[in-house]
This record gives C-alpha cells, sequence and structure tokens, in this order.
C-alpha cells in the first residue's frame, strides 16, 4: 500500500512540474512572439517615417525652386512691361544684315570686328547707317542693375568706331552675335547739338509679331543714371 501511495505522489509531482514548464515554455514563445511583432512595427514604422521626411525635403526644394524660378519671370516681365511704356524715337538708325546688295549703295564703309569685344568666332555680319551726322562713334559694351524693379544700363567698354560717320556712309560689323534676352551691347556717338547719346543694340526676339514688323530694338539710356529713356525700333 505504501507504494502505490508513493508511486501517486511521484505521479502527481511529476504531472506538476510538466505543467509549469509548459506554462513557462508559453511565456516565453508569447514574449518572442510579442517580440517579433514589435520589431517588424518598427521596422515597417522607420523606413515610412524617413520617407516622409525625404518627401518634405524634396517638397521644400521644389518650391524654393519655384519661388527662384516666379523671380526670373517677374524681372522678365518687368522688362518687357518697363520697354512698353518707354516713348518710342522717330527711327534715324537702320540695320540690316550685312551682303553685296546691303552695302552696295553707300558712300563709304567704317568697319568693326565683334571679335575683339569677346573672342567669339561668328559669321553674322551687320550694316548700320543713319539718317544724321554722328561724330565719335563706338561700339560699347553693357552692364546691367536691377534696383527698385527695374533695368539699369551703363557702359563697361567703349571702342572707337569712326571720328565721323556722315549720312550716306555705313558701318559693317564683321563677326556679330545674338544678346538674348538683355543687351550686350550697343553704340554711342555726339549729335549735332554735341550730346553724347548712348543706345542698346538687341535683337527682337519676338519679331516679326512683338513689337510689330521691326527686328532690331535699341534703347536710348542715361550712361550717368543708368535709367531707360526711349527705344527706337529698326
Amino acid at each position: 500500500m505504501k507504494k502505490y501511495l508513493v508511486l501517486l505522489i511521484v505521479l502527481v509531482l511529476g504531472l506538476v512540474i510538466i505543467g509549469c514548464d509548459r506554462d513557462n515554455t508559453s511565456a516565453a514563445t508569447d514574449e518572442n512572439i510579442e517580440g517579433s511583432m514589435v520589431e517588424d512595427v518598427v521596422d515597417e514604422d522607420v523606413p515610412e517615417e524617413v520617407e516622409e521626411i525625404h518627401e518634405t525635403e524634396e517638397i521644400h526644394e521644389g518650391e524654393e525652386i519655384d519661388e527662384e524660378l516666379e523671380e526670373d519671370t517677374a524681372y522678365e516681365t518687368q522688362d518687357v512691361e518697363e520697354l512698353r511704356t518707354l516713348p518710342v524715337l522717330p527711327s534715324f538708325m537702320w540695320v540690316d544684315d550685312a551682303n553685296f546688295e546691303s552695302i552696295y549703295d553707300f558712300t563709304a564703309l567704317h568697319e568693326f570686328d565683334y571679335f575683339q569685344i569677346d573672342g567669339f568666332d561668328s559669321q553674322w555680319n551687320l550694316v548700320m547707317w543713319a539718317d544724321v551726322l554722328m561724330a565719335d562713334f563706338s561700339i560699347i559694351t553693357l552692364t546691367h542693375e536691377f534696383g527698385d524693379e527695374e533695368l539699369y544700363i551703363f557702359v563697361e567698354e567703349s571702342w572707337l568706331v569712326a571720328d565721323e560717320i556722315w549720312v550716306g556712309d555705313a558701318l559693317v560689323i564683321h563677326g556679330y552675335h545674338g544678346s538674348g534676352t538683355l543687351p550686350r551691347s550697343g553704340f554711342s556717338f555726339v549729335d549735332e547739338e554735341g550730346n553724347t547719346r548712348y543706345f542698346t543694340l538687341m535683337e527682337n526676339m519676338g519679331y516679326p509679331y512683338d513689337p510689330g514688323p521691326y527686328r532690331w530694338i535699341m534703347l536710348e539710356f542715361d550712361n550717368n543714371t543708368g535709367r531707360l529713356i526711349a527705344r527706337m525700333l529698326s
């Protein structure tokens, strides 16, 4: 009888121990599962947060680029609007492509090589002539400044071409190349009243529609203040 009692006690103790091990194993398994789930959530959340940060940075960078483009567009629009408000001078200077027919009838030809300005080689030749006497005629390069939402132009360098260009004479510019949106060169001369006048030489990018069937725009400016005075079309 005692033997059976001892065996029964041992059996009960064994079952109790096995049950505890199972509980511990289940708890450990649950902890491992919970830990894995936490790691998975962390691993999934971090890339999303990083992506959101990158997307935010890209949006801010895009906004900065758009603001810069808006500023450039504003300046360009301001330039156009400002030019349209300038008074138009009666045309006394004319510009055309230089070829045998366009220069044949002139009494005398003065010449200037545009290559000496910036060393850029071009095959484009222009001929210029006027209906007025021009003394101390010079080709000039220009600098630009923006202030109070206005464009200011000043002479940078000057090259004397002829002491006098009479009516019936012409100037041939060899190797001219375009100026783009803003004029980079022009001319100056002393008129019959002794006043020195300064003009830009700018190809009309809207030709032949805006501002009309004129290929060249010449802006007169005050070299002391840089302010635009008037425009002349050719």
